[in-house]
């Protein structure tokens, strides 16, 4: 194929004994890449080598198992290797092309040369690509020396029985975790290659003040001394196993439009609330509280129409713990729709014009039917189910092409039409605005709110794929998240933050260093 995406071809027939039965015939084809950089679209062909989007060619991570994203053909197998042909490993592109590759060993510090092609299992389909990186370990500790702890503080409080304790070791380390005497052994988990670790309880340690150790070990003999921590623990419910449980939404004796209700409420911290009819015959299933207690439960089957009274208690795996709690609801299906009933779209709203190439809409349809989406020339898309209410929600997993889209939508079983289209019309386009210059905005929760959690979950937007990183305005850091390609992002908290008023703050970062100025908010946590 020349640089016009030509190709010439010679065609000639030939018997089973390969003897020419016609003259050759020459014949010109014109190759219509359908996105090719070797075309007229932005997508890439196979036999182009791949590009390295990040980290940039010659720079240094803080990192042995660094993280490398990038461009290929749609679809196509990247194999990794270094300048002398030790294989690492492959990763596939998705449907725009876009790859990442996470090394699961560690590289030697230093400098490294890494080179990238695209392959089928058999063959090279490309030339590589090569890219330099200056590597380094992050924790700046070796399996000998005693792990630190970032949070919870030191002797401070925290309102869960079961904590979530995190800090560094050596890259990779494993670190065990035991009782002040060294009697009791909790259990461990690993550093990942940058030396951060977590660990989470699985079992209630018992409420008030304890001192914990926390060391180094290979799995037959310990490395390092231990680091003690003294924390003060407490229930956050005021609730034990065998007060009945508390519902908090829906309320009770009101009218819900869905046969399979979701309800909320309180429990003893990690309790197990099982759930039964009026007459405690009919069993529906049980759910567990979180370490505040929190607990969720949905009907995964459809209750009967009309008033119906539930109850709830607190169960172990064996015997009951508790009174049951009453609620009555009065339950009433919402849509109204058969599945030969054309979907209603509910959001975003017809000829409207939405921020994004991947948008999602939300609709009607009958109770558990399977909504398929098409556009207007019969492109198939994708589909979905409505739940027992016949609310259904599709969100694109391929970018769309900027500008004006008529999308339809029909019901359908897996083998058969059942309704005609409804049509919707959208004009997209890409979707923040922003760079990674530009500090994040945070969507929800609103600043200076109040959440009745510890671990709160924040949304917001930021530069498509940036990476936004979370602190406190002490700059106690918390963590990271990845925006996606509508720069849509979201964060919650893998440890309990204190109860109170807290101010954190996001900015943008790379791996290594700062992009953007920090956007603050405020939040009153309970």
């Amino acid at each position: 194929m020349d640089a016009n995406n030509w190709v010439n071809l010679a065609l000639m027939v030939t018997d089973a004994g390969g003897n020419a039965l016609s003259p050759s015939v020459n014949v010109t084809l014109t190759v219509c890449l359908a996105s090719g950089t070797g075309g007229t679209g932005g997508a890439m062909v196979d036999g182009t080598p791949p590009i390295i989007t990040s980290p940039a060619n010659n720079s240094t991570v803080q990192t042995l198992r660094p993280i490398f994203t990038g461009k290929a053909a749609p679809n196509g197998r990247v194999c990794v290797h270094n300048d002398a042909y030790v294989y690492y490993g492959d990763c596939y592109a998705n449907a725009n092309g876009d790859w990442s590759y996470t090394f699961t060993q560690e590289l030697a510090p230093g400098k490294v040369t890494l080179m990238f092609g695209q392959f089928t299992l058999t063959a090279r389909l490309s030339p590589d690509t090569a890219h330099t990186l200056t590597l380094s370990a992050t924790s700046g500790m070796t399996t000998t020396t005693p792990p630190t702890i970032s949070t919870p503080a030191n002797n401070s409080s925290v309102q869960t029985l079961r904590p979530t304790v995190t800090g560094r070791a050596a890259p990779n380390a494993r670190v065990g975790v035991h009782n002040e005497a060294v009697n009791v052994y909790y259990g461990d988990c690993y550093a990942n290659a940058n030396g951060d670790w977590t660990y989470t309880f699985t079992q209630e340690l018992a409420p008030g003040k304890v001192t914990l150790k926390f060391g180094q070990f290979s799995l037959t003999e310990r490395l390092s001394p231990d680091t003690a921590h003294t924390l003060t623990l407490s229930a956050t419910t005021g609730m034990t196993t065998t007060t009945p449980p508390t519902i908090s939404t829906p309320a009770n004796n009101s009218s819900v439009q869905t046969l399979r209700p979701t309800l909320t409420g309180k429990a003893a911290p990690n309790a197990r609330v099982g759930v039964h009819n009026e007459a405690v015959n009919v069993y529906y299933g049980d759910c567990y509280a979180n370490s505040n207690g929190d607990w969720t439960y949905t009907f995964t089957q459809d209750l009967a129409p009309g008033k119906v009274t539930l109850k709830f208690g607190q169960f172990s795996l064996t015997e009951r713990l508790s009174p049951d709690t009453a609620h009555t609801l009065t339950l009433s299906a919402t849509t109204g729709m058969t599945t030969t009933t054309p979907p209603t779209i509910s959001t975003p709203a017809n000829n409207s014009s939405v921020q994004t190439l991947r948008p999602t809409l939300t609709g009607k349809a009958a109770p558990n039917g399977r909504v398929c989406v098409h556009n207007d020339a019969y492109v198939y898309y994708g589909d979905c189910y409505a739940n027992a209410n016949g609310d259904w929600s599709y969100t694109f997993a391929q970018d769309l092409a900027p500008g004006k889209v008529t999308l339809m939508f029909g019901q359908f079983t897996l083998t058969a039409r059942l309704s005609p289209d409804t049509a919707h019309t959208l004009t997209l386009s890409a979707t923040t605005g922003m760079t990674t210059t530009t500090p994040p905005t945070i969507s929800t929760p609103a600043n200076n709110s109040s959440v009745q959690t510890l671990r709160p979950t924040l949304t917001g937007k930021a530069a498509p794929n940036g990476r936004v990183c979370v602190h406190n305005d002490a700059y106690v850091y918390y963590g990271d998240c990845y925006a996606n390609a509508n720069g849509d992002w979201s964060y919650t908290f893998a440890q309990d933050l204190a109860p109170g008023k807290v101010t954190l703050m996001f900015g943008q970062f790379t791996l290594t260093a700062r992009l953007s100025a920090d956007t603050a908010i405020t939040l009153t946590l309970r």
